[in-house]
């Protein structure tokens, strides 16, 4: 027997990704047993757990699928197009007509030519600002792995969000990377402080390296402002410390307005008249109204970066050869969209329905021994829990066995807070607010049923 446990390469088993743990795991096996048969207090699960709105009943933008589906066969083209709307048909014979060698061939390891370019126009119409450059990726994690493969090392520290989205701290384990944790200020709505990013720099056991900013956040729903961003650049460029731009839920605004780190940048940088720290900034067409995980694409553009640093950016790019091209056509139409009736309806509705499921679940998650900050953006509610002091005490890892329970007995899958790090004695569960809002208000009811009877019980 070989490849047991002590040969595999410890970096892998010691990495987690809490959002599809053991949680996850579990109901995933009482899924199957309620479809032989088996009776549970619920009828079905609630997947709770991940951003992932099409399984949740969102529905795509047309447009967009029409586009993909005639680059895909492009032949249609040429035959009968009168199923399509001749917008779609329009912007797929422009791009067929750019790109001849259509989807099924490699592209520049960085992504099609054309789609980099309508990126480029994107990022300029968001900020005012010429874009850096742009590398097409497989979702906004893969660059993102690109990118923390790239600059880790022995003596160099992360300084990593707490709360943060587990996708970090596994990556950062699979490259052997240290990192410090800053803490959001949970009674601020989360705020990002100068304060505390100077007690965690002071606190890193080597020179901090770079600083991921997750705007808006996953977990906590919160936004960061002009100000709190140029607070984070003056003290980047300080401290030599890159920025890590995670900004996959730009679209996803309900309070307040998105401004990109790279915006914050040039501000600094015309105030300051000098140049900033290096940002790598990341989108996905995911998340947003677009939700579409599974086409897996996104992009990266990068700032301020060195000769050196690029050139080896490009050549972690080229070893995976090319982002998949159907993700590539995803990109083409979130950057630059095709702004008919039909896209502006679908846009405003599917948006205006998840700011008011946000709302409704930070109300709703307010209780006696719970407490949720306003969901500004993004897609996700993180409450803190109170536990009775019997219930801690009874169970090695309090947070997982609430969401074990709750599980078990309401059929809801939720993320424990520990799974994206939390205050030492603070208690947490992530929710996201896509689940169909005729089971909206079931749920909630059935999240703050459960945790009141637990207190009936352990109190």
């Amino acid at each position: 027997m070989y490849f047991l446990i002590d040969d595999l390469n410890p970096s892998v088993i010691q990495a987690e990704y809490a959002v599809r743990g053991k949680i996850v795991a579990e109901a995933a096996q009482i899924e199957q047993q309620l479809k032989a048969g088996k009776e549970f207090p619920f009828k079905s699960i609630a997947y709770l757990n991940i951003g992932n709105p099409q399984a949740l009943g969102m529905p795509y933008q047309t447009m967009l699928r029409e586009f993909i589906a005639l680059c895909m066969a492009p032949h249609i083209l040429k035959t009968n197009t009168e199923a399509f709307n001749p917008d779609a048909v329009s912007r797929a014979k422009d791009f067929i007509k750019e790109n001849p060698a259509g989807i099924g061939a490699y592209t520049n390891s960085l992504g099609f030519e054309s789609v980099r370019k309508q990126v480029a126009g994107f990022i300029k119409n968001r900020d005012g600002y010429e874009a850096g450059e742009i590398f097409l990726s497989n979702g906004a994690s893969s660059a993102i792995r690109d990118v923390i493969q790239l600059i880790s090392g022995p003596e160099f520290h992360f300084f990593l969000p707490v709360p943060q989205y587990p996708l970090y701290s596994a990556a950062l384990a699979l490259n052997s990377a240290d990192y410090v944790n800053y803490y959001l200020d949970e009674e601020n709505q989360w705020k990002v402080t100068d304060k505390e990013l100077k007690r965690a720099y002071a606190a890193a056991r080597h020179q901090p390296k770079a600083i991921i900013l997750l705007n808006p956040s996953n977990p906590t729903g919160s936004i960061l402002t002009q100000t709190e961003l140029l607070e984070i650049i003056e003290f980047c460029h300080q401290h030599e410390i890159a920025i890590l731009a995670d900004e996959v839920y730009q679209e996803n605004i309900y309070y307040g307005e998105f401004v990109s780190v790279k915006k914050a940048l040039k501000v600094f940088e015309e105030t300051r008249k000098c140049q900033g720290p290096v940002v790598f900034s990341f989108h996905s067409v995911s998340k947003g109204y677009l939700g579409e995980c599974g086409l897996r694409g996104g992009f990266m553009e990068v700032v301020n970066g060195s000769k050196g640093l690029m050139e080896n950016l490009r050549k972690l790019a080229s070893i995976s050869l090319c982002s998949n091209t159907t993700g590539q056509l995803a990109v083409s139409m979130m950057v630059d969209p095709i702004l008919n009736a039909t896209w502006k309806t679908e846009k405003e509705s599917k948006l205006g329905l998840m700011k008011q499921k946000a709302d409704k679940m930070s109300r709703l998650l307010n209780t006696q021994h719970m407490k949720c900050q306003p969901i500004t953006g993004a897609m996700y509610a993180f409450p803190q829990i109170f536990l009775p002091a019997k219930f801690v005490q009874a169970h090695e890892n309090p947070n997982l066995e609430w969401c074990v329970q709750l599980l078990r007995t309401r059929g809801v899958v939720g993320v424990p807070g520990n799974g994206f790090l939390q205050v030492a004695g603070t208690y947490h569960v992530s929710f996201s607010v896509l689940e169909r809002a005729e089971k909206m208000d079931g749920l909630i009811a059935s999240i703050t049923e459960f945790h009141e009877e637990l207190w009936k019980e352990w109190e």
